[in-house]
């Protein structure tokens, strides 16, 4: 390749990653007028950054423990009878070795002071985690929902407590939604489905599945 062939080359590549973070800012900036639309419909509060922290304790919570450069955007908050919403986009970086992978996915969350829950992980099941309860990593299962047990990992310390939150109703409704993921940390619950990031379009069947997923337990 001669001198003329490489900088042809080489200005090929600039305009590509160039048209790549124009479109991606454009698809960012899109989506975040979509819901912000979507939160004046639900009738929440909308902000592409606010900080949320005061209302929500997300410390123990396993989703925010990883990564790098973990970022809250597209922030929707407000009160359903008294209880803190929001609903989020939320995102990571994960390295290993000389790859890098960003994990993005939508998270519904809800807080109150009269919520008072044990503090669990529920998860789908993997094979590696099958793998792992055979070495003592512990899952709690239910003999009366086997389907359930099949499709997700659920770990807590306080094992009594946590199948006592597990009544039938919250087991039926969760084993038709194998995708989900739900924790607690005892006053904040999120629920999330695992690198994937709704829809405009999908947003508020999802914030709805959460909150009927929230009022289960916190009417127990």
């Amino acid at each position: 390749m001669d001198g003329t062939g490489l900088l042809l080359f080489i200005l090929g590549i600039v305009l590509l990653a160039a048209l790549s973070i124009y479109y991606s800012r454009r698809f960012e900036r899109e989506r975040s007028q979509a819901l912000q639309a979507i939160a004046s419909a639900l009738g929440l509060s909308f902000d592409e950054e606010a900080k949320i922290g005061e209302r929500f304790n997300f410390q123990s919570l396993q989703l925010f423990a990883p990564g790098l450069q973990r970022k809250k955007r597209n922030i929707m908050t407000g009160d359903r009878d008294g209880i803190a919403v929001a609903l989020f986009d939320y995102r990571y970086m994960i390295s290993a070795g000389n790859s890098t992978n960003t994990i993005e996915q939508s998270v519904a969350a809800f807080s109150s002071s009269t919520f008072r829950l044990p503090q669990f992980s529920l998860r789908p099941e993997s094979v590696l985690h099958k793998v792992g309860d055979f070495f003592g990593y512990r899952d709690i299962d239910f003999d009366s929902h086997p389907d359930f047990s099949r499709y997700f990992l659920l770990r807590g310390k306080d094992e009594e407590a946590i199948r006592r939150l597990f009544d039938p109703p919250v087991l039926e409704f969760l084993e038709q939604r194998r995708g989900i993921s739900v924790e607690s940390n005892g006053s904040t619950l999120i629920c999330y489905r695992y690198a994937r990031r709704e829809e405009p379009k999908d947003t508020e069947a999802f914030f709805a599945e959460c909150l009927e997923i929230f009022r289960l337990f916190h009417k127990q």
